[in-house]
């Protein structure tokens, strides 16, 4: 609950944060994005991303990258439609 911080810039600028709060706590929605940086931080791990649909790795460091150096890595695929557990 931290507004200024997770803005609706920062949860993909289609919603605001109270509507979105709404929205993801829906048994029929997932995360995406904005889960994967808070995720991120709060555990202390990059989280990288393997986009098999777009052949690319995508890396998430926390809320702020500019101010994160974490050493352990969780990898995670992208099928397209779900984030599934690849390794830790």
């Amino acid at each position: 609950t931290e507004p200024d911080k997770f803005n609706r810039k920062f949860l993909g600028g289609v919603m605001e944060p109270d509507q979105y709060a709404e929205w993801i706590c829906k048994p029929k929605e997932w995360g995406g994005i904005p889960e994967l940086k808070i995720l991120s931080d709060h555990y202390k791990s990059q989280i990288s991303v393997l986009d098999i649909g777009n052949d690319e790795i995508i890396d998430f460091n926390g809320v702020d990258p500019s101010k994160t150096n974490y050493e352990s890595v969780i990898f995670v695929v992208f099928d397209g439609s779900h984030y599934n557990l690849g390794a830790q």
